[in-house]
């Protein structure tokens, strides 16, 4: 659906049909508990578990300030290396914050979108934590990219090639600009929270990074065929 102005949902939505870019919102994917996924060949069936953690307090039955935390989070099973899903399944969790409890914050997080694309597993969620005094919530986008081969994460420099800030830096800032959107935007980064889908690089930036609060976290979707020139497809197939 094309929108011509933004709606502020937990991400912003909004669509640039002039430009040939969108940011857009992904609404909440289903996962189940036994969706299964081949990878590798046929050498074995990885399956994707969709976790959560459930728990609130009130002043009235504990001495901690009010909180609630319901949180999503996906853990992999049947992988034939056990030490390696642990070291996998550990990143998922302390990528959304599943690995720690909270005291003082109240937090809520949402899978959104789990693909296995060869070696490589991605996982987005969006996330809101509240912090007790502060004056209101703040949105999340959490972007896990992972070689399933060695457990470790992907980050952006590994799959576009040297110096690509110059060709997306302004792209994004164009796009912003137009939209009204992220006024402190001044470049991207190695660590910037990223995922790819068919047709696309989605750059993910939480509510404050690039602007204000009233903007909420965004996504930015830049066409691949926008960028061929800075995709690095030997550090794609690498993985």
């Amino acid at each position: 659906m094309i929108n011509n102005k933004p709606i502020f949902l937990t991400i912003a939505v909004i669509a640039v049909v002039a430009v040939g870019y969108q940011l857009h919102y992904k609404k909440p994917l289903d996962i189940g508990q036994q969706n299964a996924y081949p990878n590798m060949g046929d050498r074995e069936i990885i399956r994707i578990n969709n976790k959560e953690i459930q728990y609130s307090n009130s002043p009235s039955d504990s001495p901690e300030p009010h909180l609630d935390v319901n949180m999503e989070y996906v853990q992999l099973s049947g992988m034939s290396d056990q030490a390696l899903q642990q070291r996998i399944n550990q990143q998922l969790k302390k990528d959304v914050g599943a690995d720690q409890e909270y005291h003082n914050q109240s937090r809520y997080v949402k899978t959104l979108s789990v693909n296995i694309e060869g070696d490589v597993l991605n996982v987005v969620s969006e996330g809101t934590v509240y912090i007790n005094g502060d004056a209101g919530a703040q949105d999340f986008i959490y972007s896990s990219n992972i070689n399933l081969k060695t457990g470790e994460e992907i980050a952006l420099n590994q799959v576009l090639k040297q110096g690509y800030q110059e060709t997306l830096t302004p792209i994004v800032k164009g796009i912003l600009k137009e939209n009204n959107l992220g006024e402190n935007f001044t470049q991207l980064n190695n660590n910037q929270c990223y995922y790819f889908s068919a047709d696309s690089l989605s750059l993910c930036f939480n509510e404050y990074d690039i602007g204000a609060g009233s903007e909420g976290a965004i996504i930015v979707d830049v066409p691949l065929n926008k960028i061929e020139g800075v995709i690095d497809l030997a550090g794609l197939t690498q993985f």
